[in-house]
């Protein structure tokens, strides 16, 4: 009935935007730890190649109802491996450092510009609408209301009215579109599945697929509940979202071998959230696989910076200097993997670090080290402890 929320005429067919259901389990680690191999004589690109590979992730699908929470990539467990065993060069010396890896830090994201604070209107707004967010690279809001509905009156008098909202709103373009007041405003609200009011939709980034936000969009004569806070973390949580998206994208494509394909995907997910870790990461792992271990090295270390404590990040930044017979750094990244988790798989970390150690010359702390590992089940370091 009119007045209660609901559009007249036909409902429209809603559009589900489709979000990968990939979660990670309760207690399991944030993402693949990965294991030092370091190949002597190989280079640090063969190296990294020996790496494992993660498990088959669950295959991505949409929601019955509501677009799923961030997705996270699957846990994987890492094996004990045995631990390498050092040749050395003629002479009997530990082999020469290779050229030191040269960081390359990530570029930062574009930064973004003032918008207007007016709200442009209907369809024919949100052409320019669009041209404003790209020349700004901010969010976009587009809001569908109608006059005559009771939770449009109170989104538009207490929500958006609201200091908070538009404070918040202070960086976003902003669309408002009344669905009855023309025909392009009606087909562009069946095109986007409109099918109650209020209903509000956010482009996270210039160009991303506009996402529906069912806490605060109503479906036919469904009730709602509004509110300032809701209004404003659901909007944030849109971005969030569709980045961690696109990391599992590309780490899909990563584990195909489409190595450009993936780094654009988690370009894309740095884009929508530049404090998304896992997107450096992997950004990082589709460096290495590509050679290029300066960008690496770079994105590995700007995802610690983001979480200090992720072993995996630590165990690859170890392996990426180690491969490349810079030992010390490498002891420096097992050392913060041992202080972060000294009984992740068996104890892996004293091996691989001791067997740094040995590559260096520096016994005593090697066999210490082999010691440990032995004695926390890392079986192939018990030979190595022997005096």
């Amino acid at each position: 009935m009119p007045g209660d929320g609901a559009p007249r005429g036909p409902r429209p067919a809603v559009l589900y935007i489709p979000q990968p259901s990939v979660r990670r389990g309760p207690g399991a680690p944030s993402v693949l730890l990965v294991l030092l191999v370091l190949v002597l004589g190989g280079g640090v690109a063969a190296a990294y190649r020996y790496w494992p590979r993660p498990p088959e992730p669950k295959t991505p699908s949409a929601p019955a109802t509501k677009p799923a929470a961030p997705v996270e990539l699957p846990p994987a467990e890492l094996p004990a491996q045995p631990v390498p065993k050092p040749q050395p060069s003629p002479g009997g010396t530990s082999p020469a450092p290779n050229q030191p890896i040269v960081e390359v830090k990530p570029s930062e994201p574009r930064g973004t510009r003032s918008v207007s604070s007016s709200w442009f209107e209907d369809a024919e707004g949100l052409g320019r609408a669009k041209k404003e967010q790209e020349y700004a690279n901010v969010p976009m809001i587009i809001y569908f209301r109608v006059d005559w509905c009771p939770y449009c009156q109170r989104m538009d008098q207490d929500i958006i009215n609201s200091s908070s909202v538009r404070e918040f709103l202070a960086n976003v373009v902003k669309v408002r579109v009344n669905p009855e007041s023309s025909p392009d405003n009606a087909e562009l609200a069946r095109s986007m599945g409109v099918s109650g009011y209020p209903s509000v939709y956010v482009v996270p980034h210039p160009g991303s697929t506009p996402e529906k936000i069912p806490s605060l969009s109503r479906k036919a004569d469904e009730p709602i509940e509004l509110s300032t806070e809701k209004f404003i973390s659901a909007a944030k949580a849109a971005g969030i979202r569709q980045a961690q998206n696109q990391v599992v994208d590309g780490f899909d494509k990563l584990k195909r071998g489409d190595t450009a394909g993936a780094r654009a995907d988690l370009d894309r997910a740095i884009e929508l959230n530049p404090r998304n870790a896992d997107a450096y990461f992997w950004r990082g792992e589709a460096d290495a696989k590509a050679g290029e271990m300066g960008k690496a090295v770079g994105n590995l270390k700007r995802a610690l910076e983001l979480e200090p404590d992720r072993k995996d990040a630590l165990f690859a930044l170890a392996s990426i200097y180690g491969g490349n017979r810079e030992y010390d750094e490498a002891i420096t990244y097992l050392t913060r993997a041992i202080r972060v988790a000294p009984d992740y798989a068996q104890g892996t970390a004293f091996a691989q670090r001791g067997y740094n150690y040995k590559m260096k010359g520096d016994m005593d702390a090697a066999k210490a080290d082999f010691a440990e590992a032995c004695k926390r089940g890392t079986a192939s370091a018990c030979a190595q402890a022997q005096p």
